[in-house]
């Protein structure tokens, strides 16, 4: 369902929950939202919704749903501005506090996940790959679909760093292919703006270029206003830098 629809059936939802006090509710209607606004590619609203049913989770010792909740508020906090590593820090450790009141290996996945999340931020992309092929290892035991092409996802951009062309056009396909069927457009537009970075990194740029402009042709045809606008953003200031760096090239003509 679309975002509107999401949030009049959490509106209900939140509602009763409130009038009868049933706090377990409150907290699968806040996650469900995050989860919404994870698919939509919205990494605030993602935080801010499951921060929210953490608090309720936890107090209620929900534990299993708390570790989702801080699986999704780490992997929101790389997608925003500002990637507050101290404050990832944090969640990773709370995550591995959760783990230890449960035999889940669910626990283990998501912690590898973000760890090797934080290690490709940090451009240590062995070790980043490393982490993130544990979490897939584990994700796929636990026969966890979608988490096992949110993996994917992420092997396919590690090794785009490590120059492991074919490899990384694999898995990103096999992403972008996973979250066709379910329906999960925005993430189509984040596996193509992916595998736009290929060229880039090859430093073939004007094939870079022709590849986000039509990533940004994708991106503009998004349902969802607020994801539309701000995966427009993103890629736009993509196409901007490499027009930029084709500018600087010698022998190229100057705006």
């Amino acid at each position: 369902m679309s975002l509107n629809e999401a949030w009049a059936e959490a509106e209900t939802l939140l509602a009763g929950a409130r009038r009868l006090n049933y706090a377990y509710i409150l907290g699968r209607v806040y996650f469900s939202l995050a989860r919404a606004y994870q698919i939509a590619a919205l990494p605030k609203d993602t935080f801010q919704y499951a921060q929210q049913a953490l608090v309720i989770f936890l107090q209620w010792d929900v534990i299993g749903l708390a570790g989702e909740c801080v699986g999704a508020m780490l992997n929101s906090l790389y997608y925003q501005d500002a990637h507050l590593d101290h404050y990832a820090s944090r969640l990773l450790a709370t995550l591995e506090t959760l783990g230890r009141s449960s035999a889940s290996p669910f626990f283990q996945a998501v912690a590898c996940y973000n760890q090797g999340l934080r290690l490709y931020h940090r451009a240590d992309y062995e070790r980043a790959r490393e982490q993130v092929l544990r979490a897939w290892f584990t994700y796929r035991a636990l026969k966890y679909r979608e988490s096992i092409e949110r993996v994917r996802h992420m092997l396919g951009l590690i090794q785009i760093k490590r120059h492991r062309w074919a490899t990384a056009e694999r898995h990103l396909k096999a992403a972008c292919a996973y979250y066709e069927r379910a329906g999960q457009a925005a993430y189509v537009v984040h596996a193509h703006h992916a595998l736009a970075f290929i060229p880039y990194e090859q430093g073939d740029l004007p094939r870079a270029l022709e590849a986000l402009e039509a990533v940004l042709v994708q991106a503009q045809t998004l349902p969802e206003k607020a994801t539309r606008e701000w995966l427009v953003r993103l890629v736009s200031a993509d196409i901007d830098d490499v027009r930029h760096r084709l500018n600087d090239q010698p022998g190229s003509q100057r705006a």
